[in-house]
């Protein structure tokens, strides 16, 4: 059960927003080196964590992705916006917008 819960979390936005905040400590760690704070050691730290944590959630999308049954309704993907593709509303768009019935 904790699998099939763990496949349906959205680790292409977590992917993305952990770059995001990796990006914020990257400037707190260069801002703290520059002024000689004593905190750019827990700012580098937080900064390599959340850029390994992004990482991690990209190759465990990949890994999803490897493990999906390629026939299968929903096609997995990176995008963080756009989500999974329903295989079933791809076609239907195309049936609807782009027959060659016109």
């Amino acid at each position: 059960m904790r699998s099939k819960s763990f496949n349906k979390a959205p680790l292409p936005i977590f992917g993305y927003l952990l770059t995001l905040v990796g990006f914020v400590f990257l400037g707190s760690f260069t801002a703290a080196l520059a002024l000689g704070s004593t905190l750019a050691g827990f700012f580098g730290i937080a900064m390599v964590a959340s850029y390994a944590l992004a990482v991690l959630c990209f190759v465990l999308r990949s890994r999803q992705m490897a493990a999906a049954d390629p026939d299968a309704d929903i096609v997995l993907g990176f995008d963080p916006i756009r989500g999974d593709t329903d295989r079933s509303a791809a076609e239907r768009y195309l049936a609807r917008y782009r027959s060659n019935a016109a």
